[in-house]
């Protein structure tokens, strides 16, 4: 095996085995805390048992000391009882804390389920993961997010931490499927940084055409059936390319995205565009132009 590929698998294999230490630490927290909730627990239960003996079992108390005028053996009873139901909730809720792990915390190697699954979808829907989906986080997975990563201007670790997870459109394990895309909001955001990456300079019924021309991919069938699936779709955007997207982007470019997701098509219908000025691909003046906005030719 090359001397790479070996330092390569020691890296993961110490990632995965810090992984199972913190859990670890975890547990042992879990375990402490709840010892220390049992201990109070048990304090408690012998004062009542102490207020138990002073009654006793047919004794009744003032009401003046806050029984209600109950037996001691009643107190003693319903007060355990309580004691008991909160110990229990209180127990639940540290476990849920604890040890669940935080929705799409990351998403790394050794990682197995439907959370790789559905990374790995989206990565082979933009062309950046050749293998099976198959729920497992191995080296193919690992090179594609790399390659997404560093298309898109993320850090480079192979882990599809928050950031990588928000550049994917997947916020939310249990909220955003594969199929249904981002929010709204994040719709538009992503939309403003495309086309101010693309089109700032341009006039502006030329950006909103860029905007358009992205949405027409969305509802075409030859292309992914999202927004981010198009925008990330490999090689489909120099500003995704060359990291122009992560921009922060003007009003102008915002309204534009607006514009052009409330249903203002300046193009009628154009699945493609490019500046005849600086287009290197023979492809792309195979295409039909419809119209030209600025210094785009808008084709189909």
């Amino acid at each position: 095996m090359p001397f790479f590929s070996v330092l390569w698998i020691e890296k993961h294999e110490h990632e995965r085995l810090r992984t199972e230490e913190n859990m670890v630490k975890r547990i042992f927290l879990l375990l402490t805390t709840l010892m220390l909730l049992c201990t109070a627990v048990q304090a408690e239960e012998n004062t009542q048992v102490k207020h138990y003996l002073l009654l006793g079992e047919d004794g009744y108390a003032a009401d003046s000391v806050g029984t209600g005028g109950r037996s001691g053996a009643d107190w003693l009873g319903d007060a355990a009882l309580k004691k008991r139901v909160l110990a229990i909730l209180t127990a639940a809720a540290l476990l849920l804390v604890l040890l669940a792990p935080t929705a799409w915390a990351a998403v790394g190697w050794g990682d197995r389920g439907e959370d790789v699954r559905r990374v790995q979808q989206k990565l082979k829907q933009w062309g950046y993961f050749k293998g099976s989906v198959d729920g497992v986080f191995g080296k193919n997975t690992y090179d594609a997010v790399m390659r997404f990563q560093k298309k898109n201007g993320l850090p480079a670790d192979g882990v599809a931490g928050k950031k990588t997870l928000e550049a994917m459109g997947i916020s939310s394990a249990k909220a955003v499927s594969v199929s249904s895309g981002s929010s709204h909001a994040q719709d538009v955001d992503l939309l403003t940084r495309l086309i101010h990456g693309e089109a700032r300079g341009e006039p502006y019924v030329g950006m909103v055409a860029v905007g358009a021309v992205v949405l027409n991919r969305v509802k075409n069938s030859r292309f992914p059936n999202t927004l981010a699936g198009v925008i990330y779709q490999e090689g489909a955007f120099d500003a995704v390319s060359d990291g122009q997207i992560n921009l922060a982007p003007g009003e102008q470019s915002r309204r534009a995205a607006r514009d052009a997701m409330n249903g203002w098509d300046p193009t009628g219908g154009c699945l493609y565009y490019y500046n005849p000025s600086t287009a290197t691909s023979p492809w792309i003046w195979t295409r039909e132009v419809r119209l030209n906005i600025g210094d785009h030719s808008f084709a189909v």
